[in-house]
């Protein structure tokens, strides 16, 4: 056995879960004070300076803040503490000034800090100085307009009413006097920071019991200065997909905004009516007496958020409805006939974003021919080639329904396509009709292992994938095209991994290597598949090309499902080719696959793709079984083909999350020859490849991709 396969037979170690606490804000309008709680970093521990009765300047936090003390401030030598970033409301505020305007004010990061004792008897005034960052000052807050506020209950209150405050934007700092206020002389220190006006619009939150309001003003989109309110409104529209709690009404009610105003309303996933989609929420105002939409308004894509945000242009009643709209989820199915085939195969529509069915009734559109629909949403065609439709009709709003189309083709129809690539050069791709198919093992093709039981039925839908494993030339066009240095290709994780990296690795780039068996050294050409790529780098090379990478259920059924066999049903193979392993049968030298047996390409190195056509696939894929792993989207997880969902198995994507993603296939340098090279075979490994001190294989000489493309 290789030392790869070693490695990964033994195992390793599960990946540590990361936590993130957020403590966020809770802001105030219309005059009101944000009393939540944030905090930018960690606390650092309090420091303390000891203040002597003949006075002097105290420096806290390697000069970020001072306070100046006059000779005779204290009558005796007294203690100060000081500690940075302590939590403080972080959102933006809403202040009236003297003639009643109300002005938005951010707080400057870095800039907060608590002094202590609480209270202290000071003879004199004192002088606060607090520095700042310029590249931390919040969008639209000029450093001229820097207060220093102080915390009082909660709230940001101004030290400093008549603006005596001096900013100096050379030093980068803000001083203020702190004067003596009662007769006991005691002032009252305590957290103390710079807040600036934000000019040109900003985001102002309400927050009410019911849920909460954001509204994010930009530049120029109020006629002229409005004095804003938001309260829940109780005249509203009855409708049965209305989320309780959600409905506000933003006043001066007729106004019309010159640009558009982001509205956000949280929700109380608890509160949503049974039946609705969490997914299909989205923003209505109350127009003469009914709910309308707001168009391209929609649930935030953080999950935890719970918030549905959209862009309005008037003011007036707001409120967080779902599934008014039924959107039929695919709109479009392809079932694949075969010779004999009489009929019976089943497709599973789900309504809105792939939530359940309860909230619509199925039925076949009138006048279709053939075909059946059951109350969830699962539809069996008939017999014969053409297109039939199914409506789905809302439980909630029977006025609304919508009509996916079934295109029952023949295998006949399957062809094979080139796709260009962006940057010169093309894919050969090949189409793998929609269906289902027998995946996993049961422990009836002699080898087997744990994480391939038990075998299920799954449906995918039709899909175009790469004839051959995606060669060198091609992730080179991908390379020459600045794919590295374009962050729009690349998911935040992988952007990450690549930013760490020294720069592209030597294997891709270089085409004379030395990890082949001794003499050991072979030359890679254009035509050989890339190796050592990490999945984060197949992923970006997809995003730049227009494809994607297989799901696990993708991959599986274009390297093994024959049409040809067991009439209409089909059956899988053990091998992409047949049921019998290569060496059983290459008496006469034909072989079906690279791996470290090969007679043409012996020992570890990897071969031109293509050079096996006795070992394609039913549906005409080469090298599906050695010359190299592939990754595949899914995230790994050993157990998981026992993890029946709900409505069956229709297009699988794998685990949620994981620390591994699926490889599939065998390659070049397996040792077990016969287990590894299986269609059911499945491997994994991190999406970087390799965790420290796997041998010598630091980046994987083994691993390479290809790709998918959706009909």
């Amino acid at each position: 056995m290789d030392p790869i396969r070693k490695a990964r037979r033994a195992g390793w170690a599960a990946a540590s879960a990361i936590a993130a606490l957020l403590l966020a804000g809770c802001g105030g309008g219309g005059g009101g004070a944000n009393n939540g709680g944030s905090i930018s970093d960690p606390p650092k521990a309090p420091e303390s300076r000891t203040v002597r009765a003949d006075g002097g300047t105290v420096t806290f936090d390697e000069g970020g803040t001072s306070l100046t003390l006059p000779k005779e401030a204290v009558k005796q030598d007294t203690t100060l503490i000081v500690q940075a970033n302590p939590i403080h409301p972080s959102a933006p505020v809403v202040f009236k000034d003297n003639t009643g305007k109300e002005r938005l004010y951010a707080v400057v990061p870095g800039t907060v800090y608590e002094y202590g004792p609480g209270a202290t008897t000071f003879e004199k005034d004192l002088k606060l100085t607090i520095k700042y960052d310029p590249a931390k000052l919040p969008e639209r807050v000029d450093a001229a307009s820097l207060q220093v506020y102080k915390l009082d209950k909660g709230a940001w209150v101004s030290v400093d009413p008549t603006n005596t405050k001096q900013v100096d934007t050379a030093a980068r700092t803000v001083f203020v006097p702190l004067k003596i206020t009662d007769d006991n002389k005691k002032m009252l220190l305590g957290i103390y920071g710079l807040l600036g006006e934000v000019t040109g619009g900003g985001a102002v939150t309400f927050p009410f019991a019911g849920g909460l309001v954001k509204l994010a003003v930009s530049d120029g989109a109020i006629p002229a200065d409005t004095s804003i309110t938001v309260e829940p409104f109780l005249n509203y529209p009855i409708n049965p997909g209305l989320v309780p709690g959600t409905i506000f009404e933003i006043k001066p009610a007729s106004l019309q905004t010159l640009k558009p105003v982001q509205l956000t309303i949280k929700y109380d996933a608890s509160k949503i009516p049974a039946g609705v989609p969490e997914q299909s929420l989205k923003l209505y105002k109350v127009v003469g007496g009914a709910w309308q939409l707001v168009q391209g308004s929609a649930v935030s894509t953080d999950v935890d958020a719970k918030v549905v945000t959209g862009s309005i242009s008037s003011f007036g009643a707001y409120g967080v409805l779902g599934n008014l709209s039924i959107d039929i989820q695919p709109e479009t199915v392809h079932l694949t006939t075969a010779a004999g085939w009489g009929g019976g195969q089943t497709w599973a529509f789900s309504e809105g974003a792939g939530r359940d069915n309860k909230a619509v009734s199925w039925s076949v559109q009138e006048g279709a021919a053939g075909g059946t629909i059951t109350a969830g949403g699962f539809y069996t065609a008939p017999g014969v080639r053409g297109t039939y439709h199914v409506i789905a009709t809302s439980k909630i709003d029977p006025t609304k329904r919508d009509i996916a189309t079934v295109v029952v083709e023949d295998v006949a129809d399957i062809k094979e396509q080139d796709v260009p690539l962006p940057g010169g050069g093309s894919v050969r791709m090949v189409y793998v009709p929609a269906g289902r198919f027998q995946m996993g093992d049961n422990g009836n093709e002699g080898y087997s292992a744990l994480n391939e039981f038990p075998q299920h039925s799954v449906s995918v839908k039709g899909y175009w994938i790469g004839k051959f494993e995606l060669t060198r030339g091609q992730y080179r066009a991908f390379i020459d095209a600045g794919g590295y240095q374009n962050r729009a290709y690349w998911s935040a994780e992988g952007w990450a991994w690549k930013e760490a990296q020294s720069g592209i690795r030597p294997d891709i780039l270089v085409d004379r290597q030395t990890w082949g068996t001794p003499p050991g050294a072979f030359t890679q050409t254009a035509s050989h598949p890339v190796v050592g790529v990490t999945y984060y780098e197949a992923e970006a090379f997809c995003k730049w090309a227009g494809f994607r990478l297989p799901t696990e259920a993708e991959w599986e059924k274009a390297a093994r499902w024959d049409w040809s066999k067991n009439g209409k049903d089909g059956r899988p193979n053990v091998y992409p080719w047949g049921d019998i392993w290569d060496s059983q049968v290459n008496s006469d030298r034909i072989e079906k696959c690279n791996n470290w047996e090969d007679y043409d390409y012996p020992g570890y190195q990897t071969a031109p793709v293509g050079r096996y056509p006795a070992g394609i696939s039913p549906f005409g894929c080469h090298d599906m079984a050695g010359n190299a792993w592939e990754w595949c989207q899914d995230w790994y997880e050993e157990t998981y083909y026992n993890q029946k969902p709900l409505g069956g198995w229709v297009n699988p994507l794998g685990p949620a999350q994981a620390a591994h993603r699926v490889l599939r296939g065998g390659s070049w340098v397996q040792g077990d020859i016969a287990f590894d090279m299986r269609s059911t075979s499945r491997d994994h490994l991190p999406p970087e490849i390799s965790p420290t001190g796997l041998f010598e294989y630091r980046y994987d000489h083994s691993v390479g991709f290809r790709v998918v493309r959706d009909k």
